[in-house]
């Protein structure tokens, strides 16, 4: 039998492309990282260069298929290009960005029906809503919310539910002057939460919420403040002040538990008649009192019987 040299020789060429097989389909199981549980997965659906003025309304999310060798494909992105797409209803295709050690990929469904408008605008005052007090013992003076308006942004129906903007305000923790950024969110009629089709600009604002201790005023009993003992042969008599009662201001959670309040010691140790003297009064921190001293008469007698003459 005669070979004829013309004829290509393709035997050695089919042997080494189903060993070539062979050995990427061991690579894949082998070494790759590709599992049921990975090869199929929902991701978010971008919409790409809308034109200013336009809003798009079609779906959020696409499965996406992967076959070949990749590690944890937690960034695959899918966007629908918007390029010189006006007003109507279209179908588009869907794209994948390239994803890094995969063979092929696929996007279910590979093309999309979306609804292109334009996007209507209106201004929206902002309001403030405390959703914590200042600590106990403090109020607040003034809430300032800058800017105080703000835009929404979005299609006829989306905007229609719009009915107030609001920053919510926590202010477990401020004092004095506290300032804090705070995101925007959109209510409707029913105070529910509005999301879908709107834009709010600005997202967020800043806040300053002036704090102020709240201040109370008191008026109690003033009591004195006796130590010591009289000299042999004597005892206390009479004790009178100037002035009985005295007023207390300061921080409301410290002022109003108390009931009276004492001088500070008047020593009596040794005394053998009566006098009188200025005390001063010493009152717990951060209270002011009036007076803040006192006149004291104490009367020493004798506690000897008198005789009868």
């Amino acid at each position: 039998m005669v070979t004829d040299p013309m004829k290509p020789k393709t035997t050695g060429l089919k042997i080494i492309s189903v060993v070539l097989a062979i050995l990427l389909w061991f690579y894949v199981m082998n070494q790759g990282q590709l599992s049921a549980r990975q090869n199929v997965m929902d991701v978010d659906l971008h919409y790409r260069f809308v034109a200013e003025g336009l809003t798009v309304d079609g779906p959020s999310t696409v499965a996406v298929r992967l076959w070949g060798v990749f590690q944890e494909p937690d960034r695959i992105e899918a966007y629908v290009d918007m390029t010189d797409i006006g007003e109507g209803t279209h179908n588009l295709p869907v794209h994948i960005e390239p994803v890094t050690g995969a063979m092929f990929t696929r996007v279910e469904p590979d093309r999309i029906d979306v609804v292109v408008r334009k996007t209507r605008q209106h201004i929206v005052a902002i309001d403030h809503e405390v959703i914590q007090n200042p600590p106990a013992g403090n109020e607040i003076l003034d809430i300032m919310v800058s800017p105080d308006n703000c835009l929404v942004k979005g299609d006829d129906e989306a905007i229609n539910q719009v009915r107030t903007v609001v920053c919510q305000v926590n202010l477990a923790q401020a004092s004095d002057v506290a300032i804090f950024n705070v995101p925007l969110i959109a209510r409707d009629v029913n105070g529910n939460l509005v999301t879908e089709g709107i834009r709010l600009v600005p997202e967020q604002v800043q806040v300053v919420a002036v704090i102020k201790e709240t201040i109370a005023t008191q008026t109690v009993p003033l009591r004195p403040n006796l130590v010591g003992q009289p000299a042999e042969g004597f005892e206390l008599g009479t004790v009178k002040l100037e002035t009985e009662t005295i007023t207390l201001v300061g921080n409301a959670i410290r002022v109003q538990p108390i009931t009276e309040i004492q001088t500070d010691p008047l020593d009596l140790e040794g005394r053998a008649e009566s006098f009188t003297e200025t005390v001063s009064i010493t009152l717990p921190e951060g209270i002011q009192g009036y007076p803040e001293q006192v006149q004291i008469s104490v009367e020493i007698v004798s506690s000897e019987p008198q005789q009868e003459e």
